[in-house]
């Protein structure tokens, strides 16, 4: 009589190369993916602002006027320059560390602070600035 082991090594190993080709079939997702497009640029406009303002919550706090609980009517003299002001947005905290402005680095993209730096600066524009006929001498 033969040994059961002579037929029975071999037909495991066939087994398990199987077992084997077989994973590697059910794992693999087909071909890897396109690589990724290269980003448009998005182009924003002063028309944007009032949207970016409201989306990221500075209606809450400065008020749609910048005349909130905090208000923006002061900016020039707190920010003298756009880079300064742009800083502050984007991380309030370490100019002012008890500040309950959150922090919108990594969050805001430098085409939306663009914009919102010139409509903070245009809340805080004398009303001559904005059209306001009677302002003027």
């Amino acid at each position: 009589m033969r040994d059961p082991r002579v037929v029975l090594v071999p037909l495991a190993g066939l087994a398990l190369a199987g077992a084997v080709w077989a994973g590697s079939v059910w794992l693999d997702d087909g071909p890897p993916p396109p690589p990724p497009r290269p980003a448009v640029p998005v182009v924003l406009t002063a028309a944007d602002a009032p949207r970016l303002y409201a989306r990221y919550g500075c209606l809450g706090c400065h008020g749609a006027a910048g005349d909130g609980n905090f208000p923006l009517t002061k900016s020039r003299e707190h920010f003298p320059t756009d880079a300064a002001l742009a800083a502050f947005i984007l991380d309030a905290r370490a100019t002012k560390p008890d500040t309950t402005m959150p922090t919108w680095a990594h969050v805001i993209s430098d085409a939306e602070l663009a914009v919102l730096v010139a409509h903070v600066r245009s809340l805080d524009a004398p009303p001559a600035a904005v059209g306001n006929p009677a302002a003027t001498p």
